[in-house]
Protein backbone atom coordinates (compact mmCIF):
# COMPACT_ATOMS: atom_id res chain seq x y z
CA UNK A 1 0.00 0.00 0.00
CA UNK A 2 3.11 2.47 -0.03
CA UNK A 3 2.53 2.84 -3.47
CA UNK A 4 -0.78 4.69 -2.66
CA UNK A 5 1.42 7.43 -0.09
CA UNK A 6 1.38 9.90 -2.24
CA UNK A 7 -2.09 9.91 -3.96
CA UNK A 8 -3.79 9.85 -0.11
CA UNK A 9 -1.57 12.77 0.96
CA UNK A 10 -2.14 14.65 -1.99
CA UNK A 11 -5.98 13.66 -1.44
CA UNK A 12 -5.50 14.90 2.19
CA UNK A 13 -3.87 17.79 1.14
CA UNK A 14 -6.53 18.86 -0.97
CA UNK A 15 -9.44 18.62 1.84
CA UNK A 16 -10.60 22.41 1.88
CA UNK A 17 -11.12 22.33 -1.92
CA UNK A 18 -14.50 20.33 -2.10
CA UNK A 19 -17.28 22.93 -4.20
CA UNK A 20 -20.54 22.76 -2.18
CA UNK A 21 -24.36 24.47 -2.46
CA UNK A 22 -26.61 24.68 -0.22
CA UNK A 23 -29.63 22.57 -0.04
CA UNK A 24 -32.32 24.38 1.49
CA UNK A 25 -35.78 22.75 2.92
CA UNK A 26 -38.62 24.00 4.34
CA UNK A 27 -39.94 26.72 1.68
CA UNK A 28 -39.59 30.14 2.23
CA UNK A 29 -39.76 29.16 6.16
CA UNK A 30 -35.80 28.06 5.63
CA UNK A 31 -36.43 25.48 8.02
CA UNK A 32 -33.17 23.62 7.49
CA UNK A 33 -29.82 23.87 5.34
CA UNK A 34 -27.43 21.36 4.43
CA UNK A 35 -24.60 21.62 1.93
CA UNK A 36 -24.15 19.53 -1.14
CA UNK A 37 -21.00 18.05 -1.87
CA UNK A 38 -20.29 18.65 -6.14
CA UNK A 39 -16.95 17.81 -6.28
CA UNK A 40 -13.83 19.30 -5.87
CA UNK A 41 -12.31 22.39 -7.48
CA UNK A 42 -10.11 21.28 -10.05
CA UNK A 43 -8.32 24.20 -10.19
CA UNK A 44 -7.17 24.68 -6.91
CA UNK A 45 -6.49 20.57 -6.71
CA UNK A 46 -4.01 21.23 -9.80
CA UNK A 47 -2.29 24.01 -8.04
CA UNK A 48 -1.91 22.06 -4.95
CA UNK A 49 -0.36 19.08 -7.12
CA UNK A 50 2.33 20.76 -8.40
CA UNK A 51 3.36 22.52 -5.12
CA UNK A 52 3.45 19.00 -3.83
CA UNK A 53 5.51 18.02 -7.42
CA UNK A 54 3.19 14.90 -7.71
CA UNK A 55 3.14 12.72 -10.20
CA UNK A 56 0.70 12.97 -12.96
CA UNK A 57 -0.92 10.04 -11.99
CA UNK A 58 -1.76 11.33 -8.97
CA UNK A 59 -4.70 13.32 -10.22
CA UNK A 60 -6.52 10.43 -11.86
CA UNK A 61 -5.96 9.12 -8.01
CA UNK A 62 -7.80 12.13 -6.61
CA UNK A 63 -10.52 11.55 -8.95
CA UNK A 64 -11.46 8.13 -8.04
CA UNK A 65 -11.02 9.20 -4.00
CA UNK A 66 -13.58 12.03 -5.24
CA UNK A 67 -16.19 9.43 -6.49
CA UNK A 68 -15.37 7.21 -3.97
CA UNK A 69 -16.24 10.05 -1.64
CA UNK A 70 -19.45 11.88 -2.78
CA UNK A 71 -22.06 9.47 -1.65
CA UNK A 72 -20.63 9.26 1.80
CA UNK A 73 -20.32 13.09 2.09
CA UNK A 74 -24.14 13.77 1.00
CA UNK A 75 -25.36 10.78 2.84
CA UNK A 76 -28.66 12.07 4.73
CA UNK A 77 -28.44 10.95 8.44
Amino acid sequence: MACNWPSLTAFMACSTQWRVVPEITGGMAAVATTLVFIGMDYTAVDATLRRLNSPAHVFEDILAMEEAALPILNEVE
